[in-house]
């Protein structure tokens, strides 16, 4: 394990019902920040730049410092008991966290920091508003914006 990671968690679930959600969104960010959590942000409505459909429901992103940081939120039996809320209040979540090195360790990993950071700036690039142009245009655009995409990353 090492301190240098950061973990982002990304979750995504349909609440079916919202006061029992409420319950465990009320409890939640004491939790996190008692292990050093930080909420990043959520999106009920996501755009999907490829793919068929967006998953349903709410997407959520929040990170901890370190890996010891993220197991220690997730074994934590207070956690677990008010996480019973969140599971009575869904019927479909999933959840995964991804190990993001800050840089310290010259680690592969590397790269996911560098695309986290760069996201923001660059997802209006992709988002192009397809309902705006024609289907050649957009192509055309698709095309221009992978080909920068390229070349920024090599």
């Amino acid at each position: 394990m090492s301190p240098n990671i950061t973990v982002y968690m990304i979750v995504n679930l349909t609440i079916r019902d919202k006061d029992e959600y409420r319950i465990y969104e009320k409890g939640f960010f004491a939790f996190l920040q008692k292990h050093n959590g930080t909420f990043v942000t959520y999106d009920d409505n996501r755009v999907i730049l490829e793919g068929v459909e967006p998953l349903p429901g709410r997407t959520i992103i929040f990170s901890f410092p370190s890996e010891e940081d993220a197991d220690n939120w997730w074994a934590d039996k207070g956690y677990q008991e008010l996480s019973k809320h969140r599971r009575a209040a869904d019927a479909s979540a999933s959840a995964f966290g991804i190990l993001v090195d800050d840089g310290m360790s010259g680690s592969i990993t590397n790269a996911g920091q560098n695309f986290l950071n760069a996201h923001a700036a660059v997802s209006n690039h992709f988002n192009l508003g397809r309902h705006l142009v024609s289907a050649n245009h957009y192509r055309d655009l698709r095309e221009d914006a992978f080909k920068n995409w390229n070349r920024a990353v090599a």
